[in-house]
């Protein structure tokens, strides 16, 4: 496993969406949607980018795996499971002394 980068603890990373993925999020999550207010349009427009701590990020992975696991269309399954793994990656990039090795909420 990479070498995670040390950080303080509640200090913000960027994480960056897709606009697709916010529509998904707002359809068919329910505590990311209120994550979704922390993001601004990225300056090419095509991305969304907010400063979450690795706790805000935590909570994100758990919504969005949940309504991946929950999902009828497997369409949705598929994209809400990518998103999963590029949160999970990016979370796990850092490490701001708080960290837990516990296996992930999948």
């Amino acid at each position: 496993m990479p070498k995670r980068k040390p950080i303080e603890p509640h200090t913000p990373v960027r994480v960056e969406i897709s606009i697709r993925e916010s529509e998904l999020i707002r359809e068919h999550c329910f505590l990311a949607v209120d994550l979704l207010r922390s993001f601004n349009r990225s300056i090419h427009g095509k991305t969304l980018v907010a400063m979450l701590t690795l706790d805000d990020i935590e909570d994100f992975i758990n919504d969005v795996a949940a309504a991946g696991n929950h999902a009828e269309n497997r369409e949705v399954e598929r994209a809400l499971d990518a998103l999963y793994e590029r949160l999970l990656t990016r979370q796990r990039s850092y490490d701001d002394g708080n960290w837990n090795d516990s296996e992930s909420p999948r």
